[in-house]
C-alpha cells in the first residue's frame, strides 16, 4: 500500500551530497556542455573564490587576438548569475586574461566582494 513504509524501512539518503563547491564546478562545466568554451582546471576554495581557465570561447575566438580589452562579457555575466545564485551572495567575476586580446586562455576569476 502506498505510504505504508516506516522511515526505518526506507534507504538512507546518499552520503555524497552536492556541496556548494561541487555545484560551482558543475556550473563552470556548463560552459563546456553547451559548447560555449572548453574549461581547463577550475579551482574553487571553501570561501567560493577561485578561477577557471577557458579556451575557445565563442566570444573570444572571433577576435583572433586583436581585441584591446577582454571580450567575454556574456560568459562573465552568465558566471556571475549562476555562481551567485549558488552561494546566496553576489560574486564578482573578472577576466584578467583573454584569448580575444592574444592571451593563451581566458582566465575567469571569481570572489566574494
Amino acid at each position: 500500500m502506498f505510504g505504508s513504509k516506516k522511515p526505518s524501512d526506507c534507504p538512507s539518503a546518499p552520503t555524497n551530497q552536492l556541496t556548494p563547491l561541487l555545484l560551482i564546478r558543475e556550473r563552470l562545466y556548463d560552459l563546456q556542455v553547451f559548447g560555449w568554451a572548453t574549461v581547463l582546471a577550475p579551482r574553487v576554495d571553501d570561501r567560493f573564490q577561485g578561477e577557471a581557465r577557458l579556451v575557445d570561447t565563442f566570444e573570444a575566438t572571433t577576435w583572433n587576438g586583436q581585441a584591446t580589452t577582454s571580450t567575454c562579457h556574456w560568459i562573465r555575466g552568465f558566471l556571475t548569475g549562476a555562481l551567485s545564485s549558488l552561494t546566496g551572495s553576489t560574486l564578482q567575476v573578472s577576466e584578467p586574461e583573454c584569448q580575444g586580446k592574444g592571451d593563451r586562455y581566458c582566465r575567469m576569476t571569481f570572489r566574494t566582494p
